[in-house]
Parts: structure tokens; sequence; C-alpha cells
């Protein structure tokens, strides 16, 4: 998107922080701008910022989280294997923060818990059978 962007649909003029900042410097070429998208009588919003999640994560806080969610152990044990192959790779943070994050997509939404207070996942790459046989043992 550029400084603003004219929506039909709605009939408004959206315009970025950055462009209304600018536009309140008088005689720049934004105040200009400004001007004109006034003199066209659409109302002027600034568009939403983008919510930006956080993609790194720590090591510890992974332990942390897979310590709290149901079949831990199963899920400890994986993070363990991953983390040793990993260590044959160039980029093992990156290695093992993928693999996280592919098992564990909702890391960073609000978690839902069982009767034991363990944090429901849904199993991404895990078939539910190797879980319960590893529960049972």
């Amino acid at each position: 998107m550029k400084d603003y962007k004219i929506d039909y649909m709605t009939n408004t003029i959206i315009v970025t922080k950055k462009f209304i900042t600018d536009a309140g410097v008088i005689g720049s070429s934004a105040f200009e701008q400004m001007k004109t998208l006034r003199s066209m009588g659409m109302p002027i919003q600034q568009r939403p910022s983008k919510e930006r999640k956080s993609r790194n994560v720590t090591l510890a806080q992974m332990i942390r989280y897979i310590a709290c969610v149901e079949h831990s152990e199963l899920y400890m044990a994986r993070f363990e294997a991953v983390k040793a192959e990993a260590k044959s790779k160039s980029n093992y943070y990156h290695r093992v923060c993928k693999w996280f994050h592919t098992t564990f997509p909702n890391f960073y939404d609000m978690p839902e818990f069982n009767a034991n207070n363990e944090i429901i996942i849904t199993p991404i790459d895990y078939p539910i059978d190797e879980i319960v046989t590893i529960n049972a043992a």
C-alpha cells in the first residue's frame, strides 16, 4: 500500500500512520496531497496496524510450554530428538523453532485446559494411537 488508498466499496480513503504524520508538516507534499484527498469529501481513516506475532520463542520457553501440554512426555521426547537432529545442521535454532511452531501452531493463542489443568492441543503430526500407547506405558 502506498501512503493512501481509495476504497470505493466503503466510500472511504484509507491512509497510513506515516502519511498522517507527514501531512502534519505545512507545505510538505503529504500536506498538499491530504488537502486534495479531503476535498474529495470522503471520510479519511487510518489503516489499522497489523498484529505481529513474535516468532522468537526461546528454547526455555518451548520446554516450559511442552511441560504444560497434554501428553507432554511424548512431545518432550520428540523435542529432544529434534534438538539432537538439529545439532547436525547449520542452523540449529531455526530447525527446532520450525518443528515447535509446526507442532504447536496455537502457541500464541489463549490456551484451553483439560480436567488435569494441562493445555489441550490438537495433535498435528502424531497419530492418536501413538499418543495413547505412550500414556498407557
